[in-house]
């Protein structure tokens, strides 16, 4: 599933989820079904949400294949 642009940073910044982080969100909106955001919260944010192993490598390889 592709987004409109930034929408990651709009569900944490404008819709405002209770507690989440923008890591969090990274980690929970891959495994919701949203494998494309042109924004750049993906871009800045994967590598330290699976370091802190909230998400996991396979997670991210099933998004780039599906």
């Amino acid at each position: 599933m592709a987004s409109d642009c930034d929408s990651i940073e709009v569900i944490v910044d404008n819709q405002k989820f209770p507690n989440d982080t923008k890591e969090d969100a990274v980690a929970q909106t891959p495994k919701a079904g949203l494998d494309l955001d042109c924004g750049d919260y993906y871009t800045n944010f994967t590598v330290s949400v699976m370091q802190q192993g909230k998400i996991k490598e396979t997670d991210i390889d099933t998004s780039l294949i599906i």
